[in-house]
């Protein structure tokens, strides 16, 4: 039978799903171990290299936590007049 002919039933479909949810929850927790490995080795934390880029940008780093910046501390972008845009007089 060829492959766009092959119909899936509601179960088996449901069932794809579930395991790719858990083959992706096995990735998270190989890098989780990785990372682990890795401090134990080197002392080298993740969280370093984000902070390390924030403070190159003069922008606040994410929670070591969440791994966000709290809306508080982010910056707001500054607007920018488009390329080829009248100056205003003011």
């Amino acid at each position: 039978m060829p492959h766009d002919e092959e119909r899936l039933t509601l179960q088996e479909g449901v069932q794809l799903a579930l395991i790719g949810r858990y083959y992706e929850r096995i990735g998270d927790h190989a890098v989780n171990i990785g990372e682990r490995v890795r401090y134990m080795v080197t002392g080298w934390l993740p969280e370093q290299k984000a902070a390390d880029r924030a403070a190159r940008r003069n922008e606040p780093a994410p929670s070591p936590m969440t791994g966000r910046v709290s809306p508080r501390l982010r910056r707001r972008p500054t607007r920018r007049p488009a390329p080829n845009a009248p100056e205003s007089d003011g």
